[in-house]
């Protein structure tokens, strides 16, 4: 089973997988040891876990995420390969990227070319998702299983418990709704039935041009056809909510994640030439998941990310939400890394998603004001941990109207900035004592 995330990069196609043992750090120099075992004919899930695969390009800020989510995956108990795709790299930054010694051991590297421009000739940051994806899928080295499942994440997860394929288990337990609540839910994942987290991305795709993008034969425009019938229109959105308004982690068999990712790969150029904005990659992968007759189970508690108190019932915040009302004397320390195990993993979130601002009082945590360069033996960069009390302290105005959020948004605000803390103060941490010297 497999894990997939993603950013951008360029270079000629090049491939290669890492695999780096894990190893104590020696005294006075850098621990460098590669992993000699003898070489695997398919890279396979675990019967537990998926693999993890993610995209990213060469810039070390995106290293950086790379690592550290890889680092969490070993940290939960995650028991399969995790895979960093890196798409485009310069000669020299895939030799400086290959000399690395990763801070997780189960962390492979897969090079990938240049993902293709958009019809206007310019870049566009996001295509390395389906472009990586697909190419990783049909050149990995050592091959993809055939009966693997992939869950695709993007590089700023963390991961709080192991994403389970046995969703009997107690600590795996989904929480769904819209079309889905009619049928049984899944006991694993399975071809023909991709799963993937609830966003609130909508159905806007259905405003494009579906007959220029997907064709006019395609389910994607014949699916969902404009009618003067306002009850039509009004179920046709329910239903694409329903099915197709989602995001990473997207989990599917290697079968049908080959079928989405080529039309996804090929629809991105059509849509971005639409649609030239952030979440265009995302549409594209509802309308190739159309096209495809592949649509996914929705789940709601595989994520969290947006603190609103809108969004309750599309992320999985309930479990987290009690924990913070009925504790509320938690201490902001290095324990909360741990708070799935502690106050027992049942329906809680398989991954913390730092694509926001996130406040507490009175230290802000963003992504965008990390270092390029996180794990360094530089001891000045460091990471700024927010109070210990921070779930007792007031909310300060935010932005520019000195908005104040609502208690729950405080609360969920500050376990967000009090995690992503000290998550990557535990991480730069094992990295500087694996290899700095002392």
């Amino acid at each position: 089973v497999l894990v997939f995330l993603s950013t951008a990069m360029a270079c000629v196609p090049f491939l290669l997988t890492l695999r780096m043992a894990q190893v104590p750090p020696r005294e006075g120099h850098r621990a460098f040891e590669r992993d000699l075992r003898a070489p695997e004919a398919f890279l396979s899930s675990s019967k537990e876990h998926p693999i993890v695969v993610f995209s990213t390009d060469c810039k070390q800020w995106q290293q950086w995420q790379s690592e550290v989510l890889a680092w969490s995956a070993d940290r939960v108990g995650h028991t399969a390969p995790v895979v960093q795709i890196l798409s485009g790299c310069a000669a020299e930054e895939r030799e400086a990227i290959s000399r690395q010694l990763p801070l997780s051991a189960s962390l492979r590297r897969h090079f990938a070319p240049e993902s293709p421009r958009m019809k206007d000739g310019q870049p566009y940051k996001y295509m390395n998702k389906p472009a990586g994806l697909l190419h990783w899928l049909q050149h990995a080295e050592p091959p993809v299983a055939p009966d693997a499942v992939v869950a695709l994440l993007d590089p700023d997860m963390i991961f709080l418990k192991p994403l389970q394929l046995d969703f009997a288990r107690k600590d795996a337990t989904l929480q769904f709704s819209g079309t889905w609540t009619k049928v049984p839910p899944p006991a694993t994942v399975t071809e023909g039935l991709p799963m993937a987290q609830h966003y609130g991305i909508g159905p806007h795709w259905l405003n494009f041009n579906r007959t220029r993008i997907c064709g006019p034969d395609s389910p994607c425009t014949l699916g969902y056809a404009a009618s003067t019938d306002a009850a039509r229109n009004s179920r046709q959105i329910l239903e694409v909510n329903s099915l197709y308004s989602v995001g990473p982690p997207y989990v599917a068999r290697k079968a049908d994640f080959l079928r989405i990712a080529e039309t996804w790969t090929k629809f991105v150029p059509g849509v971005y030439q639409e649609y030239p904005h952030l979440l265009a990659e995302m549409y594209a992968y509802s309308m190739a998941s159309a096209h495809e007759q592949l649509p996914s189970f929705r789940i709601n508690n595989w994520m969290v990310s947006a603190v609103d108190k809108m969004l309750t019932s599309v992320e999985g915040w309930k479990p987290i939400d009690i924990v913070l009302e009925n504790n509320p004397n938690m201490t902001c320390d290095a324990s909360i890394l741990d708070v799935a195990r502690t106050f027992g993993p049942e329906n809680f979130p398989v991954v913390v998603h730092y694509c926001q601002k996130y406040f507490s009082n009175p230290v802000t945590f963003h992504k965008y004001a990390m270092k390029q360069a996180l794990l360094t033996c530089d001891e000045s960069v460091a990471v700024e941990l927010p109070a210990a009390d921070a779930f007792q302290r007031e909310p300060l105005p935010i932005g520019n109207r000195g908005k104040v959020l609502r208690p729950v948004e405080h609360r969920r605000s500050t376990f967000m900035a009090c995690f992503m803390a000290h998550a990557l103060h535990a991480a730069q941490r094992d990295y500087r004592r694996r290899n700095c010297p002392a």
